[in-house]
């Protein structure tokens, strides 16, 4: 029997990416952030701080990132329980994908092989991406964030909205794509989706 495949991205939707940028960019600089993290709705941060776009991206890659990001979570889950509960059953196969430099793709492997000791490493990828400028993921269920990322390989297509907030990136819900709102109704929407493909 063919794995069940569920790819997930990390930034933003494993790795709770916004307020960690926004407090490191407090300890660097000492900038008070202009607004809370949870109300930024825009997408390189501008709503939020000062810093420009080549300084952000160096966040990403800074050491001390690594060490204060974490998994995303609601009141009731966090994403490392879910993708625990995923990696133990025997027919899904857990990808993460990421669109992060070298530097980044690599201290995202250390991070998650420190937390997440069961996920097979192999099993992440810097993402390539199609004419169209969308990932190249093909699985059976696709997570991400941004709504312009959806191609149409992935039979089943997720969008992540944190806590329900709506954004520049994740308006537009594109045609036969799911909108989730928490980890919770994230993890009941994949493992609805599982139990039909089984008995399928």
């Amino acid at each position: 029997m063919n794995k069940l495949t569920v790819c997930f991205d990390a930034d933003g939707v494993i790795l709770d990416s916004v307020p960690t940028v926004v407090q490191l960019n407090h300890e660097l600089t000492g900038e008070i952030p202009k607004i809370h993290h949870s109300q930024s709705t825009s997408w390189n941060f501008q709503d939020i701080i000062t810093a420009d776009v080549d300084t952000i991206n160096s966040y990403f890659e800074h050491p001390r990132f690594f060490e204060l990001v974490p998994f995303i979570s609601d009141n009731i889950l966090s994403m490392k329980s879910l993708l625990e509960e995923l990696l133990s059953e025997h027919d899904v196969e857990v990808s993460i994908c990421t669109k992060g430099t070298v530097n980044n793709f690599i201290s995202k492997q250390s991070w998650l092989e420190e937390r997440l000791p069961q996920f097979n490493i192999d099993n992440m990828s810097r993402v390539d991406f199609d004419v169209e400028g969308k990932p190249n993921v093909n699985s059976l269920i696709f997570v991400d964030d941004v709504s312009k990322n959806f191609n149409g390989k992935s039979k089943y297509k997720i969008l992540f909205r944190k806590n329900g907030l709506i954004t520049e990136y994740n308006e537009y819900v594109p045609d036969n794509v799911i909108v989730v709102n928490s980890v919770c109704q994230l993890a009941s929407t994949i493992f609805e989706i599982l139990d039909f493909e089984r008995v399928r």
